[in-house]
């Protein structure tokens, strides 16, 4: 079996020669915006760190020493969240968190320079709306059911060209897509889907395939990501079970550290 390599981010953008792009700083996003992505994430950030820090108390009985570790950039985080709530009120504008972990993941998407890029997991939006907006030539698609009506909100209100595919990725015929550069796989995280989006997208993927939610084990270093799931060792799982299968599909593959990002490179 392939393993996957844990790596640093910095290490990984050396190795791959990434460079900051950062949607932020694109005329695609308003103020206005800015402000309300800073008050979605203080809002719900703040009081969700605060739920996450008591779930993480298990970790502390298992492996106390690397609760300690972590707990000072835990501590950072809903900090830092609360601070942006805190801007989210006022004129001044931050770039912090949410913002560098958008532009982390678009400078990460653009390095391989794809022309075509697929997202599987649309959410609200901000996130292919961020890489279109920095690589504007390149042609996206998105795919999700309609979970509600904030689904795909983005999308149509800044009308970039991104074709919206309002489908279930289990039922989804990837061969409409022909060939696409680069993959984001962010969708519904239980296993069986992972696998099944894993399996069709490593099918007509050229270059690489990221998967969100990749975090090794509850124990693991992941920044300000708090909180560990089942669906998390589903993400995990359904991984390492392709790579098993598939070793030679993939040259690379990496975990960056302090992230909950897997790297598949062909």
């Amino acid at each position: 079996m392939k393993q996957v390599v844990p790596i640093t981010i910095d290490e990984f953008k050396k190795k791959y020669n990434v460079k900051e792009n950062n949607p932020w700083k694109t005329s695609v996003f308003t103020r206005e915006d800015l402000l309300t992505l800073q008050k979605e994430a203080g809002v719900v950030g703040a009081v969700t760190q605060t739920f996450q820090l008591v779930k993480l108390l298990p970790v502390f009985v298992r492996n106390p020493w690397q609760f300690i570790r972590n707990l000072p950039v835990l501590i950072q985080s809903y900090v830092s969240r609360v601070i942006i709530y805190y801007q989210s009120r006022h004129a001044d504008i931050t770039l912090s968190c949410p913002f560098s972990d958008y532009t982390m993941r678009a400078s990460i998407f653009s390095s391989f320079k794809p022309r075509t890029f697929l997202e599987i997991g649309t959410g609200k939006g901000w996130g292919i709306v961020a890489f279109k907006a920095v690589l504007p030539t390149c042609h996206c698609y998105t795919v999700s059911p309609k979970l509600s009506p904030e689904t795909g909100k983005m999308v149509k209100e800044k009308n970039l060209g991104i074709q919206q595919i309002w489908e279930d990725s289990a039922k989804l015929n990837f061969k409409q897509f022909g060939k696409v550069d680069v993959t984001y796989i962010d969708g519904n995280h239980t296993y069986e889907w992972v696998y099944s989006d894993l399996v069709h997208s490593a099918a007509i993927t050229k270059k690489a395939i990221i998967l969100d939610d990749y975090i090794p084990s509850p124990d693991s270093l992941r920044g300000n990501i708090a909180r560990y799931a089942e669906f998390n060792a589903d993400v995990v799982r359904a991984v390492h079970t392709y790579l098993r299968t598939k070793p030679n599909e993939f040259k690379y593959a990496y975990w960056l550290i302090d992230s909950n990002l897997c790297v598949l490179i062909k």
